[in-house]
């Protein structure tokens, strides 16, 4: 069987969507929080250190489901697990930083200059940890089609078919 490149964009998108979303929502929740009730240091505090816990717990029950669901060898699997550790553990510490600068008298504001340019770097390894450790392998099914079929026939053509034609 001839090796199918994997679906480039599913791969993207699940990546983009789990873990180019989950560091900014892990550090603008807490902000939202106190901003919107700003006395309520207790519900910040709580938000600010649960939050990315909690995230940090599903990405890593999500995570080993999706590289277990991979069309990967045993040693790639390995690895990928390997990598993803190290990102989940990256995303842990961005969490941690995004948050205390957060908690500051500026906010996010704060981050300037130097400051930010190491936050979006340590982001963009972070995608691009994820990229690796979520590798789907090779494709073993049609891709779809613009009607969104999955390399099956269409309707017509089965009923063309049953009427002999």
């Amino acid at each position: 069987m001839p090796f199918r490149p994997p679906n480039f964009r599913f791969w993207l998108r699940r990546v983009l969507a789990w873990d180019g979303l989950l560091p900014f929502t892990n550090a603008f929740v807490p902000v939202v929080i106190n901003f919107a009730l700003p006395n309520n240091k207790a519900l910040f505090s709580i938000t600010a250190v649960g939050l990315p816990i909690v995230s940090l717990c599903i990405r890593a029950i999500m995570g080993k489901g999706q590289i277990e669901s991979n069309n990967c060898g045993t040693t790639v699997r390995y690895v990928q697990g390997f990598v993803f550790i190290l990102a989940i553990l990256l995303l842990l510490f961005l969490d941690a930083f995004l948050i205390a600068v957060a908690m500051s008298p500026l906010g996010l504001a704060g981050l300037k200059g130097g400051d930010a340019s190491m936050t979006l770097g340590l982001l963009a390894v972070y995608v691009f940890l994820m990229i690796i450790a979520m590798y789907p392998g090779p494709n073993t099914t049609r891709e779809a089609d613009d009607d969104g079929n999955m390399g099956f026939e269409r309707e017509s053509d089965l009923d063309r078919r049953a009427l002999g034609g």
